[in-house]
């Protein structure tokens, strides 16, 4: 009996990878400049908006650190959008998707690799830049909200301006904490973060990503 093997091949992109990026601020102990980091935020929702707008049935499916490039201009990637179809085959349920590939989805009977699960993981991804760290296996779902909080509470005195409780309980809303009051799409979530940042010290710096 022979064995097949799936291959997937793409140009390369220059750059750093968003996991290669959180290892070092771990090991620093400090995570990125708030500017810097709703800069990849901001960046990666206009993407995967704009993917959820003009495709109203695509998702992406497997947004995480892993498949996150930032290039030397400071302009963020997203690679491996042939993955999210291919996973859901597998039929796992939401947490060995998450312990065994790192893949978060919202917690329902029906696993789906839609468009609200592209909103979720992105979510992930955000806190985790706010936290300096991965999220371990752990610690997910159970305590998203918990690290939420810990996220906003531990910030230091000159980033909690930036970081401020409309942004806190937008967050929420991405990592659908509570099913009744979450985005389902990229473009639902991007027209909020937008008008949070309108009140918001945060200036999304290119400039201080690239530093």
């Amino acid at each position: 009996q022979t064995s097949s093997k799936v291959f997937v091949v793409y140009d390369r992109v220059p750059g750093a990878r968003l996991s290669t990026v959180l290892s070092v601020t771990r090991d620093r102990g400090t995570p990125l400049d708030p500017n810097a980091t709703i800069c990849l935020i901001r960046q990666l929702l206009t993407a995967i908006a704009l993917l959820h707008e003009k495709l109203p049935t695509v998702a992406h499916g497997a947004i995480s650190a892993e498949r996150v490039i930032i290039t030397p201009k400071a302009r963020l990637v997203v690679a491996g959008h042939v993955l999210g179809s291919a996973l859901e085959q597998l039929g796992y349920a939401p947490e060995r998707y998450w312990k065994q590939l790192r893949i978060a989805l919202p917690q329902s009977l029906e696993v789906a690799f839609d468009q609200r699960a592209d909103v979720m993981q992105i979510g992930v991804l955000a806190l985790e830049l706010l936290l300096g760290r991965s999220i371990e296996a752990h610690e997910y779902p159970e305590k998203l909200r918990d690290l939420t909080e810990r996220a906003f509470a531990t910030a230091p005195e000159a980033s909690a301006k930036a970081l401020n409780s409309e942004l806190q309980q937008w967050l929420l809303w991405m990592l659908q904490v509570d099913p009744d009051r979450s985005f389902a799409t990229a473009v639902d979530a991007w027209e909020e973060l937008e008008q949070v940042l309108v009140g918001s010290d945060n200036r999304a710096s290119f400039a201080a990503l690239e530093s």
